[in-house]
Parts: C-alpha cells; sequence; structure tokens
C-alpha cells in the first residue's frame, strides 16, 4: 500500500470548509467525482463510531472514525466491503487494504485554508486516486467559496 497525499489551498475559514466537506448535501456533491450518488451513512459524526461510505446501488465500504477534532482533522480507518447495503465478510482482497486510512487535515493560512488529504491505496487504485482527487477537491473548492 502506498500513502498518497493532496493539497489544495481555499479561500474560507476552516469552519466553512469542513461544513463543505462533511454535510450530506455538500458531501454528495463533491464526491460525485468519484461515484454520483455517493453518500455515507453514520448513527453519531464522532470518533470511534462505524461509517458507511456508499453508491446508491448499497455498494461500498465500511470504516470506522478512528480520529475526530472538529474543524481540524478527520481520519476514517477502512475495514471492508459493503454490498446490498451489508457488511461483508473480510476477503482476501479486502484484508490486503483492512486498516488503511483516508486523513483530512484542515489549517488555516491567513484567512485561507490548506486541506491535506492522505490516502492508503493499494496499487491497483493509485492511478485512480491520482486522477479522480485533483478533481474532487476543485469541487470542495467551489462549494467552500460560495458567498
Amino acid at each position: 500500500m502506498k500513502a498518497l497525499q493532496f493539497k489544495i489551498q481555499i479561500q474560507a475559514r476552516k469552519e466553512k470548509v469542513w461544513n463543505a466537506l462533511w454535510q450530506d448535501d455538500n458531501y454528495k456533491q463533491w464526491t460525485q467525482v468519484f461515484c454520483p450518488g455517493s453518500y455515507y451513512q453514520c448513527e453519531k459524526f464522532e470518533q470511534g463510531n462505524r461509517i458507511h461510505f456508499l453508491t446508491p446501488q448499497g455498494e461500498g465500504m465500511y470504516s470506522d472514525i478512528a480520529l475526530l477534532k472538529e474543524f481540524e482533522v478527520l481520519c476514517f480507518r477502512h475495514i471492508g466491503e459493503l454490498k446490498n447495503f451489508q457488511e461483508q465478510e473480510l476477503t482476501e482482497f479486502t484484508q490486503s487494504w483492512t486498516n488503511a486510512e483516508e486523513k483530512y487535515e484542515l489549517n488555516e493560512l491567513n484567512s485561507d485554508t490548506i486541506v491535506t488529504v492522505t490516502v492508503d491505496t493499494v496499487d491497483e487504485y493509485i492511478e485512480y486516486m491520482n486522477a479522480h482527487f485533483p478533481k474532487a477537491l476543485q469541487e470542495l473548492k467551489k462549494i467552500s467559496e460560495k458567498e
């Protein structure tokens, strides 16, 4: 697995960027680059809780919120796959990326926010992530910089 890192500078305070990342409608907008209609489900958005990242067809992955400091950092630890909206037992493939992390860090620079995303990625998805994450962050920038 390889850790990929993506950064973007956004002309908005970190609270606004945080809300652009994680409010339901905003999340659906910036993540459509990866999969149109994608969304997440979580009983309560707090550290230690389980979160499901889903497509409209009920496919995706389940993860734990490993670290959450509101407006500063959010780290997911990915565990396994979802099919038909259900958590699946780990397979040889999912075990190759179980415990991979995806971390979002927000740091203010004057009145801007620097968003740094670090994603542990298996070799077969490196090209995909390198192609799609910058586009997703551009969408995040558009959402965040709206009045």
